[in-house]
């Protein structure tokens, strides 16, 4: 018998393999290996269930792109004039001004080189998301403002903060300066209160603090008082309970706290300081509060040039086509003939509007790439929006850098030295980045040089001031960053009209001297107590002190917005878990030693999808493996000066008509 097998195996009996060969029992083994196996019901290696595989690819990807919707939201507040120092600037911004009256804005009598002289206000498209007049987005993605995404990359401690919490007209107390990692500013009185003597610290943010804490002062740098308070024995006394918060008046509490006066000595009334929290006196090290100011890194370009290459921005902006503005636009008609130029088409003007913008960025964001300022796994990224000091059209400076500041320097009738202790920005487009003690600005090592400069990729910039407590494991927000904003004197100078004329020299050349005595007028001719620009002192000496006492510095009144709006991708569970590594599974990375208790706590992440409370949790689209969190923007440019608002007298209201139909 012969037969083959599949890979052609010849089999022959014992007997025929050669001449009188021997018959004997032969035996074949069979091998039983297999690549292929039954499927067993029941039995699977995949998810089969399209609810469990797109829960588990959600939870799995860490990749992003935002996008959102963006509301531009302002008032054109200022009145002034185009400055001719600025020559090439001159006649572009002087032909493009809101006019201010039937006329055009046309003031005569005015003792200058120029019979005429026209005032207005800013045009809209210098504050504008996108130019209006423009056909193609593209060319203007970034022309007024640099819209990037960015994340907190890290944080800073010792750069100087300052408080003018006196008006510096009238005051008798030097702003306090100190380092962000010495807490949070108050200034101090005594009082009676409830039948105790109290010493009442009033903070001009939120305080954090409950009954039964602590708080110890901090040093400042100067300008307040070191060794705050002594008690009887001559003592330096730091730590104190607080008492009680608030003085009665509607939510005090969270900006007030009394201490308990024992006999203390403390320094005059409105005297400042800063604090910091501890939840345990008794457990210091792991409760009291760590104060510093998150740094952020920019992750997406902006439109620039390198060479002879563009690089495109990595953001899309549009007008929403449907959307209707909040509010109604202030226009007006232009005839030819109310301009400085003769023969200027006719046109209509925009002083104020209110449009809605669509935002995409491009760009895919890997957040496995990076981690927090404390170590953990992205929670929050950032869409950064910066305010190009440029025009868009001549690139001549339009505005003065944004200069980063917090919610203590911003107040209802008087300027904060901190806004005005810097160089504005020359013709030439140079700037003083920084001044001896350390005050941050935006741009950290040059000035931009163009209308398609910004931030870069990797560039880094100021944030929130934010306070850290080791026993809470959280951040608190005690101040956004906020950037101010001010019209670049060199290109167009607020006016003072008086009797229906502008005041003073309106055709020289801007700014005539740095300072000017306190006993002096304005750059326009007005007495400091009339005058839009403050006598601010012009510069704070590295003790603390004012530079002179009759030196003033032209801060001149701006606006103010909020550069970082904040997109969460994650959240952090209210509970904190603890365990010990070598006895519990699935520990993170980002847990934290308790000395004091021998073991190590954290805070779990929360999974997409699941809201732990009615405000902790995060639910957005995914799909493609990327998420896509929507975020809406109001980008409110406020006034810096908050009695500077425009209210309505009641006598202007009328009274409320009747008739049948009520």
């Amino acid at each position: 018998m012969t037969s083959y097998n599949r890979i052609e195996t010849k089999i022959v009996r014992s007997t025929q393999k050669y001449a009188g060969s021997p018959g004997k029992d032969t035996g074949l083994a069979l091998s039983l290996e297999s690549e292929k196996r039954n499927l067993i019901q029941g039995d699977r290696t995949v998810v089969l269930n399209l609810t469990e595989r797109f829960n588990r690819e959600r939870q799995d990807s860490t990749i992003y792109r935002l996008y959102g919707k963006c509301f531009l939201v302002f008032e054109n507040a200022y009145i002034g004039f185009a400055n001719q120092a600025n020559g090439t600037f001159y006649t572009e911004l002087l032909n493009n001004l809101y006019y201010t009256d039937s006329e055009g804005g046309l003031i005569i009598g005015q003792n200058t080189p120029d019979d005429l002289v026209f005032s207005g206000y800013l045009p809209f498209n210098s504050f504008n998301l996108l130019d209006e007049e423009k056909d193609s987005d593209n060319e203007i993605q970034s022309a007024n403002w640099h819209v990037q995404v960015s994340y907190v990359s890290g944080e800073q401690l010792d750069k100087n903060l300052v408080w003018t919490y006196e008006n510096p007209n009238i005051g008798t107390h030097d702003p306090l300066v100190w380092t962000a990692k010495e807490g949070i500013p108050f200034y101090f009185s005594a009082v009676q209160a409830s039948g105790k003597n109290l010493i009442r610290c009033i903070c001009p943010v939120e305080h954090g603090l409950s009954v039964g804490e602590s708080v110890t002062l901090g040093t400042p740098v100067a300008g307040g008082v070191v060794n705050l308070i002594v008690n009887g024995a001559g003592t330096v006394v730091k730590d104190f309970e607080v008492f009680s918060l608030g003085n009665g008046g509607l939510n005090s509490d969270k900006y007030i706290f009394n201490i308990v006066n024992l006999d203390y000595i403390i320094p005059g009334s409105n005297t400042a300081g800063v604090f910091r929290r501890i939840i345990d006196i008794g457990n210091r090290a792991e409760s009291e509060s760590k104060y510093y100011i998150q740094e952020h890194t920019i992750l997406t370009e902006n439109s620039r040039t390198i060479g002879p290459l563009l690089v495109e921005p990595e953001v899309v902006i549009n007008k929403c086509a449907f959307e209707k503005e909040i509010f109604k636009r202030q226009q007006r008609f232009i005839r030819a003939d109310m301009t400085p130029a003769p023969g200027t088409p006719e046109k209509v003007m925009t002083k104020t509007a209110y449009p809605a913008y669509i935002y995409s960025f491009i760009k895919d964001i890997d957040v496995s790439q990076y981690t927090d300022n404390l170590y953990r796994p992205l929670s929050e990224l950032y869409v950064t929006i910066n305010k190009n000091p440029l025009e868009p059209t001549t690139g001549a400076m339009l505005w003065t850098y944004p200069t980063p500041s917090y919610e203590w320097n911003y107040h209802s009738e008087y300027l904060d030295v901190w806004l005005s202790d810097w160089a504005y920005p020359t013709v030439n487009n140079t700037l003083s980045v920084d001044n001896s003690l350390g005050y941050m600005k935006i741009y950290p090592t040059e000035a931009p040089s163009g209308i398609d400069h910004g931030l870069d990729v990797g560039d880094k910039m100021a944030g929130a001031f934010v306070e850290y407590n080791k026993t809470e494991l959280k951040e608190r927000v005690v101040s956004e960053c906020i950037h101010h904003l001010a019209a670049n004197p060199l290109a167009f100078m607020h006016e003072i009209i008086l009797d229906g004329l502008i005041q003073g020299d309106t055709g020289g050349g801007g700014l005539p001297i740095t300072t000017y005595s306190s006993t002096a007028t304005d750059p326009l001719g007005i007495p400091h107590a009339d005058s839009q620009w403050q006598n601010v002192p012009a510069l704070i000496n590295p003790n603390g002190t004012y530079a002179g006492a009759t030196d003033y510095w032209y801060n001149l009144k701006g606006y103010r917005y909020q550069p970082h709006n904040r997109v969460k991708l994650r959240a952090y569970s209210t509970y904190i878990e603890d365990g010990d590594p070598r006895q519990v599974v699935n520990v993170p990375s980002y847990s934290t030693y308790f000395k004091s208790s021998k073991i190590w706590k954290w805070r779990d992440m929360l999974d997409i999808g699941y809201i732990e409370t009615d405000t902790n949790g995060v639910d957005y689209s995914f799909l493609n493996n990327a998420h896509y969190p929507m975020t809406q923007i109001n980008l409110k440019l406020r006034r810096q000066v908050s009695s500077d608002i425009d209210y309505i007298p009641l006598a202007a209201i009328q009274p409320i008509m009747s008739d049948d139909c009520e």
